[in-house]
């Protein structure tokens, strides 16, 4: 089952032109979306919790039509990239005025996540840094048992020691069925936390990956171009040659280890290799 489906989404923003054939987010998985600045991860996020909506396509989040059933929103938790609270308000006023929207509001949760974040409730939040803004965030969606928690950029808000300690917190309170999709592009952050990622490139989703059975069966491929007579070199990914030296990735290691025998080098990739392969494209 599914926790969100996107199928043939189309968004032009600017000089961004989204574009979505298929992508499935599976129930009860986190899954990170991987890609740099400015290919359209905070717009796929914004579709996805209403925000705004596609210029064609359907989105189905939690089996429904968000767009035309707003209660669902109430079963969302959303961590945005950017503090969108008062900033003058203290932080236990923020809380006393956010609770009232969700039924499912967890007053003890609540309670134990601010002394987990260690959250000053009489302090307002424009004295508060930045970790302790993204805090507040994190314990507020948790705090309703949501069954989709959506991250807009794991780690632009805060360095990656905050993050992973918040990302641990999370998973322990987390509902068991609870589905977490987060973007990112950090590939460290997809190695820690993701069961699956996609790759976004050019406003398009070129690959969605299960992380354990992938990187189980790709290896990274160098050697000498002349590898190549007489065999196939379409099964590559990411190549580069220089001087007439080549390296890529593969995504099936036996099949290639068949083909190539010790003509090639080969090497286990790590999650940021892969990553590296797979969204550089090939040229």
């Amino acid at each position: 089952m599914n926790a969100v489906e996107l199928t043939g989404v189309k968004k032009t923003i600017g000089r961004l032109n989204l574009n979505i054939d298929i992508l499935n987010i599976p129930q009860g998985k986190i899954t990170g979306i991987y890609g740099i600045k400015q290919t359209g991860k905070s717009t796929i996020i914004k579709l996805i919790t209403g925000i705004d909506t596609p210029d064609k396509g359907r989105i189905t989040v939690l089996s429904g039509d968000l767009y035309h059933n707003p209660e669902l929103k109430g079963q969302i938790g959303f961590i945005p990239d950017k503090c969108g609270y008062n900033l003058e308000s203290k932080i236990k006023d923020i809380v006393a005025s956010i609770r009232s929207f969700y039924k499912n509001w967890d007053k003890e949760l609540f309670e134990t996540l601010s002394q987990k974040f260690k959250l000053e409730m009489k302090t307002k939040l424009k004295l508060c840094s930045a970790a302790v803004k993204i805090k507040l965030a994190y314990a507020i969606a948790l705090a309703h048992h949501p069954r989709l928690i959506i991250i807009d950029d794991l780690s632009s808000s805060v360095d990656s020691i905050v993050s992973d300690g918040i990302m641990q917190i999370v998973k322990q309170y987390m509902d068991k069925d609870t589905t977490i999709i987060f973007t990112t592009k950090s590939s460290s952050d997809l190695d820690k936390w993701a069961d699956y990622f996609a790759i976004l490139r050019k406003g398009e989703i070129t690959d969605f990956i299960n992380k354990e059975e992938y990187m189980k069966n790709c290896v990274i491929v160098r050697g000498d171009t002349t590898a190549f007579e007489g065999r196939s070199n379409n099964m590559f990914r990411g190549m580069r040659i220089n001087d007439n030296q080549f390296e890529a990735l593969a995504e099936n290691r036996d099949q290639i280890e068949k083909m190539y025998g010790n003509s090639v080098q080969y090497e286990k990739p790590t999650v940021g290799n892969a990553v590296v392969f797979l969204s550089r494209g090939d040229e």
